[in-house]
């Protein structure tokens, strides 16, 4: 069993951890942990996703339990008008790793002003590294060494929406 703060659910606390200064050890009920405000923490199974979903989590509190649930829903982006689908896609971007992190990369026009900005930049020596902050809400720092790399990827994924097009 986990248990969080209703308004933190990043701060986790399970059985041997203290809280408040109060020790919950290997024995601690579950009514422990609710008398001290705690709420568990359950999750519902993740679904499968398709290249066409996206995922979006949200959490549910049930006040009479002290449960507080996560749970995802499927938003399906499988539609009829082309062109509305493709610009969805390059909104949802793709991932791209750097230094062992994740991050997800529109790929949008504002993007791609962004890149064009930021190699401009790195060429003329104004900046050696900066944090590239994009429109869907990921900030990525990159260094200059770095950013060639990132930018020939960039073009080539955004550039895979404009080839190969039957209409």
């Amino acid at each position: 069993m986990i248990f969080v703060e209703k308004d933190n659910l990043n701060h986790i606390i399970k059985k041997g951890d203290f809280y408040n200064n109060i020790s919950f050890g290997i024995n601690a009920s579950r009514e422990d942990f609710i008398s001290q405000g705690l709420y568990e923490l359950t999750e519902d199974p993740m679904p499968e996703l398709t290249e066409y979903d996206i995922l979006k989590t949200y959490t549910v509190i049930d006040e009479d339990t002290k449960i507080i649930t996560i749970k995802y829903e499927i938003i399906d982006l499988t539609l009829d008008d082309p062109k509305l689908l493709k610009s969805k896609l390059k909104k949802i971007g793709k991932p791209y790793e750097l230094n062992n992190v994740v991050y997800q990369i529109p790929l949008t026009k504002e993007a791609q002003d962004t890149m064009v900005a930021l190699a401009v930049s790195f060429q003329l020596g104004g900046i050696d590294s900066t944090n590239i902050e994009f429109d869907n809400g990921t900030t990525m720092p990159i260094s200059g060494n770095e950013f060639m790399a990132f930018a020939g990827w960039f073009a080539t994924e955004r550039n895979s929406f404009f080839i190969n097009q039957s209409n």
